[in-house]
């Protein structure tokens, strides 16, 4: 199984996320923690795992998130939901 790190420091691509877990992919989300309550596709997100601001948004905070997911978990693909996220 293929797993996909979703990160957004917005609240968006719910059909994406639908379409990566209709695809069979596991789907882990990271997003900050003011979104959590936001309506994401919860039935096809497999983990959340949510950062205070402005920790999604600065290095190194991202890196030690990713390596902490990584740590016993096969992590596939990192995909950025935002242009703002892609740093």
């Amino acid at each position: 199984m293929t797993t996909i790190v979703a990160m957004s420091s917005y609240f968006k691509g719910n059909p994406f996320l639908q379409e990566l877990k209709h695809l069979g992919a596991h789907v882990i989300l990271v997003t900050v923690e003011e979104l959590k309550d936001e309506a994401w596709a919860r039935d096809a997100v497999d983990e959340f795992f949510y950062l205070q601001l402005p920790a999604l948004g600065k290095q190194p905070d991202i890196t030690y998130a990713m390596t902490y997911l990584a740590r016993d978990r096969k992590i596939d693909r990192i995909v950025p939901l935002d242009d703002f996220d892609v740093e």
